[in-house]
């Protein structure tokens, strides 16, 4: 399981916010054949490409938080090249080696992995960490642009859990019973 894009969500404050960055790159890399890193602070380029090879992509600030950036990386790639495409961002800490999730996604067949789930309100995989088959890359894409047209009535996070971690995974569920699977990692 080679064939990964992984599009990295970023808002790059500091120095040691940049070298999580690069630990969980360090582990991500194995898997993907592709790495990209969307950045929204404009700072930390040079630092990071001078260590990994990676893709950047300085965007932007807007409200829509990490789907933002991976809705814009979606936009630059043709995603269609890979088997699965991994979105996830920079608010996590990898403390190991994360075979078992790889493992458990080539012995599903799932609409989307994800590596942490949450009860708050309603079941969803959050957005952190998420794994979908390239094919369905579109279910996805015509979510954000659906929601994101709707006026924010809220502050962007309490938006983001609501729509697009909560709301999505409410859709996928309601359209296959068996379209979501996550592992915890302990």
């Amino acid at each position: 399981m080679k064939n990964i894009l992984t599009l990295i969500a970023c808002y790059i404050t500091s120095l040691a916010h940049a070298n999580i960055i690069l630990h969980n790159i360090n582990i991500l890399q194995k898997y993907s054949k592709k790495l990209i890193i969307i950045n929204k602070s404009g700072k930390f380029k040079d630092y990071i490409t001078s260590k990994v090879s990676c893709e950047w992509h300085d965007i932007k600030n807007d409200n829509f938080l990490d789907i933002g950036s991976y809705y814009y990386g979606l936009q630059q790639i043709n995603y269609k090249e890979y088997d699965y495409v991994l979105l996830t961002n920079d608010s996590f800490y990898l403390n190991r080696d994360i075979p078992d999730f790889f493992e458990m996604v080539s012995k599903n067949n799932s609409l989307l992995y994800g590596m942490t789930n949450s009860y708050q309100n309603k079941f969803h995989i959050m957005s952190f960490f998420r794994l979908f088959p390239s094919k369905h890359i579109p279910i996805f894409i015509k979510y954000f642009q659906k929601y994101s047209k709707l006026p924010m009535n809220t502050d962007p996070y309490h938006w983001l859990i609501y729509i697009f971690e909560i709301g999505f995974c409410n859709d996928l569920n309601l359209s296959n019973t068996k379209s979501l699977y996550c592992v915890s990692l302990d």
